[in-house]
């Protein structure tokens, strides 16, 4: 028998081999000890345990835990049963619905794209043909994994289905997957280009810039709406406002606004444009 001792000082002491039970709980808090146990004695009659960890996300408080999919990914790849959980992940991603519970979801394409990391084509199908839009939260459900591992092809991708998905009756556009493509190569505009360029040969993309763009042009009209109303009524009110918004033009009343490819050129335009209004 091995004693140890993991880093989180609030767990007790432990000893090798685990105890089913004990495997389990070490599982879902996240404990080194589940490594040690596997590399010293085995995940015989465990497997299990590591395929539910890997479709379950079972942290205490699941928001404010980081992602677990590269330590359950190295897990399954430490007891022998990465094909195991490979398995089970494509499966449950296929038989997803709206009734899937959205963080699980975001789990199990999280271990997904560490194990297409490691170089499986399968895990990235999966990922890919798993993507699901989730009407209560307005996401699309494996976009940023999908982003992450498929950079524009993803985006483009991913506009394609939400061309075919949304429809009148949703009163939003999801655009998160262009905001993790800008991220991801680290420059503003990015993804929008990509799809502007894309939009030439795809009608499907061509139509999600429109959604896109009337999705922009809905929410900037409400926004002036709601402003006017509340300046009904009250003159002096009217005037202050008049004075302190831009008259409707916006950067436009100094000229065309045509941006150059360097972000930092780009900054130093918008600031002397700025400084042209004022």
């Amino acid at each position: 028998m091995e004693s140890g001792t993991d880093n989180d000082p609030k767990e007790p002491p432990f000893s090798l081999p685990l105890e089913r039970e004990a495997f389990a709980d070490a599982l879902g808090k996240g404990l080194g000890r589940v490594f040690l146990h596997v590399e010293r004695c085995g995940a015989t009659g465990l497997v299990d345990l590591i395929v539910e960890a890997a479709l379950r996300d079972r942290s205490w408080d699941r928001p404010c835990v980081p992602p677990r999919g590269a330590w359950i990914r190295d897990l399954a790849l430490a007891a022998g049963c990465l094909e195991e959980v490979e398995d089970a992940l494509c499966d449950a991603v296929a038989e997803e619905d709206q009734e899937s519970d959205l963080m699980d979801s975001q789990h199990r394409r999280d271990v997904l794209r560490h194990i297409a990391r490691s170089g499986s084509e399968r895990a990235a199908r999966a990922i890919e043909t798993g993507l699901r839009l989730d009407r209560e939260t307005g996401s699309v459900v494996g976009d940023y994994e999908f982003v992450n591992l498929a950079g524009a092809r993803a985006v483009v991708a991913i506009s394609e289905y939400l061309a075919r998905e949304l429809n009148e009756d949703d009163d939003w556009v999801p655009d998160e997957h262009l905001r993790e493509f800008d991220i991801l190569i680290e420059q503003d505009g990015a993804a929008r280009r990509v799809l502007e360029e894309a939009a030439l040969r795809s009608e499907l993309v061509a139509d999600y810039l429109d959604m896109l763009d009337d999705d922009a042009e809905q929410e900037e009209g409400e926004s002036w709406s709601g402003d006017s109303a509340d300046d009904e009524g009250d003159d002096d009110d009217e005037s202050i406002d008049r004075c302190a918004r831009p008259s409707g033009r916006g950067l436009a009343a100094t000229g065309s606004l045509d941006l150059p490819e360097s972000p930092e050129e780009t900054h130093d335009l918008i600031q002397d444009l700025l400084e042209k209004i004022e």
